[in-house]
């Protein structure tokens, strides 16, 4: 049987050199491309300027297409981050946090991406209440599992359990599968891809059997 799944990237693994000014965004999604890995994950407030105060500008987006086009790549996920302590001397009110997120969709939309990863600090509760957008506009909103949180962890299964309560197909969990080769992040090999995705079906087979929330999982690695 012939694996499905593609490599790709997420543009923080440049973040310090972007920072640094060494690579601007056609340097980062054109060394992606040469290492064979076509899917990418932007960074938003990274990668265009004005985020999350200010709209992309519009030819920001027009040569983001342009360099995917150019170097055969396929946008997967816009990674967001809401800074829900932004603003001093108070934190974003729910109400507040979930505006923007549907913000951070409405970019999703424009860059072309099916995906947008959620930081796990953000509540269960913005997530749900920006989830009928989500849906409206074809987006999933993936929150990421990263060390040490794992599927176990008390506030994992408190977001797997509002996600499942909800009933919205728009609410996922992303597995975090960044490893460093060198001091340079770099793609999973397609063998540690395939490792990890049976094991968490594997993982998944299990809650089922004990009558635990049923985890909805989606991958970048799948495109």
């Amino acid at each position: 049987m012939t694996s499905q799944i593609k490599r790709g990237v997420s543009l923080y693994s440049f973040q310090n050199e972007t920072f640094q000014g060494k690579m601007n965004l056609e340097d980062c999604i054109r060394t992606c491309a040469e290492m064979g890995a076509r899917g990418i994950e932007v960074i938003g407030e990274q990668s265009f300027w004005g985020l999350p105060e200010y709209a992309v500008d519009p030819a920001e987006i027009e040569n983001w297409h342009a360099l995917i086009a150019k170097y055969d790549c396929v946008p997967v996920s816009h990674d967001y981050m809401l800074d829900y302590k932004r603003y001093k001397g108070r934190e974003m009110p729910i109400e507040e946090q979930i505006a923007s997120v549907r913000k951070d969709i409405d970019l999703g939309v424009r860059l072309g991406v099916k995906y947008i990863r959620s930081l796990v600090s953000i509540a269960p509760e913005v997530l749900v209440g920006a989830a009928p957008y989500a849906e409206e506009k074809g987006i999933m909103l993936l929150t990421e599992v990263h060390a040490p949180l794992h599927f176990d962890h008390p506030w994992i299964i408190r977001l797997a359990e509002a996600f499942d309560k909800s009933g919205s197909p728009a609410l996922g969990f992303l597995q975090h599968t960044l490893h460093d080769v060198g001091g340079t992040r770099a793609p999973h090999r397609d063998l540690d891809a395939e490792l990890l995705l049976e094991g968490l079906h594997q993982r998944r087979q299990v809650l089922r059997a004990e009558g635990r929330v049923q985890v909805q999982l989606a991958f970048l690695l799948r495109r």
